[in-house]
């Protein structure tokens, strides 16, 4: 089920929201369907996977678990670094993350 050190939907079921986090360029314009090299280029990233699975799942979970009551939230512009641009940011906010209906911007935003 993707990266990670352990299971996604029994990591956050006792939560009252779903979420993920998109962070270190895992989505990218043009690279849904490519494997590429994550930021330390010591692993590969599955496009497709972050592209169209990992919002999934986090809808998914907002759905299946009642307490939850259908709401899912996703953080990103998180390590993109400055090369991220308003292009890129305006395309996660109207619907590259597909699926979340809550966008949390990082914090360090705030501070800029």
């Amino acid at each position: 089920m993707g990266d990670g050190t352990g299971h996604f939907f029994k990591a956050l079921w006792g939560q009252h929201m779903s979420g993920i986090d998109v962070v270190l360029q895992q989505i990218r314009p043009g690279y849904d369907r490519n494997e590429f090299y994550n930021i330390g280029g010591k692993g590969i990233y599955n496009g497709t996977f972050f592209h169209y699975g990992l919002a999934k799942m986090g809808a998914s979970l907002g759905h299946l678990d009642p307490k939850k009551k259908g709401r899912t939230m996703c953080e990103v512009y998180g390590a993109y670094g400055w090369s991220e641009g308003l292009k890129l940011m305006n395309g996660f906010t109207d619907g590259k993350t597909r699926g979340p209906g809550r966008i949390n911007r990082t914090k360090w935003l705030e501070n800029a």
